[in-house]
């Protein structure tokens, strides 16, 4: 199914089915959409086209989204996974309050996440006690459910992952539609009110301001009142490159335009020239600061907090 053609399936879904079960309706759209391999370059080259001011924000741990369609009923996107050698986790422990989440993995051998059981309680100071409900592979063509306030944290997949996500309000008012996101996806359609949420919370590219964020430290969770962004990466555009070549980008003419669009430097025409010549590029993370405290943990770490808990992973 052509991801244009999925879209209009998904505002039937949400037009005509309860609150409850237009995700469950979902997902045999959402896995039409991810057969359908053009999509990915469709994408691609539509990001290339229309998103020219989003090249400045992108950051080295793979926070690259693709924003493809955004309603008063839901939103859905494209997040891009930058591939490392390493067991920290790309992103802090956080829940999405309200919002619940369809993530299907289109492309790539997938990322490895935990899971919470939904909600937490609050101890003494910013001590909570939350139970973990799973440690599982967001592998190939699976689709993942989070449900409202459960909490989760994704690590650095091994290869480059893209997976498809469709957001939505657990809380409906009428016709499927939450007053919340629908006061929220108002104030999206402002540039600077995107800029302004950009810059008091850190939160790039998505709809949604109100959440929890956690970490683990000696044993125990801790909730922390920010999302801690991570830096931006002076790799990123060989990173953004790397990215188009392993997707099987067809388009070199587009790429060649949209650059023309930036200032580049010496070594940034160089890789440039490389990509468009077909030599292959690799990730480089070289010189990036990978591990920032709260966002970038161990699993071991987790382990700590939860000895009891069985880490095998599952599918």
């Amino acid at each position: 199914m052509h991801l244009t053609d999925g879209i209009k399936e998904l505002e039937k879904v949400f037009r005509n089915n309860p609150i409850s079960q237009v995700h469950q309706r979902s997902h045999p759209i959402l896995h039409a959409i991810s057969e359908e391999k053009e999509n990915l370059q469709f994408m691609f080259r539509w990001f290339l086209e229309s998103h020219y001011e989003q090249f400045r924000r992108f950051s080295i741990t793979g926070d690259f989204i693709i924003p493809i369609y955004n309603s008063h009923a839901f939103s859905f996107d494209a997040g891009i996974f930058s591939p490392h050698d390493t067991n920290y986790s790309y992103a802090t422990m956080h829940n999405h309050d309200d919002v619940e989440l369809s993530t299907i993995n289109i492309f790539g051998s997938g990322y490895n996440s935990l899971i919470f059981k939904e909600g937490f309680e609050t101890l003494s100071g910013d001590e909570v006690k939350i139970e973990l409900d799973a440690y599982k592979r967001h592998s190939l063509e699976n689709i993942e459910y989070i449900k409202n306030n459960v909490a989760h944290t994704v690590f650095f997949p091994k290869d480059l992952t893209i997976t498809l996500t469709l957001w939505s309000s657990s809380r409906s008012i009428r016709n499927g539609i939450s007053d919340k996101w629908y006061r929220f996806t108002k104030k999206r359609k402002s540039r600077k009110r995107k800029e302004d949420l950009y810059k008091k919370y850190g939160v790039t590219g998505l709809s949604y301001v109100l959440q929890d964020w956690f970490y683990p430290a000696e044993g125990k969770i801790h909730k922390i009142p920010y999302y801690r962004e991570a830096p931006y990466g002076k790799n990123f555009f060989n990173n953004f490159l790397f990215k188009l070549q392993t997707i099987g980008f067809d388009d070199n003419q587009l790429v060649e335009q949209y650059f023309d669009q930036v200032t580049l430097s010496q070594t940034q025409e160089s890789i440039l020239n490389q990509y468009l010549r077909g030599e292959r590029l690799h990730i480089n993370h070289e010189g990036d600061a990978m591990i920032t405290p709260t966002r970038n943990v161990l699993i071991s770490e987790y382990q700590k907090c939860f000895p009891d808990f069985d880490f095998t992973l599952t599918q």
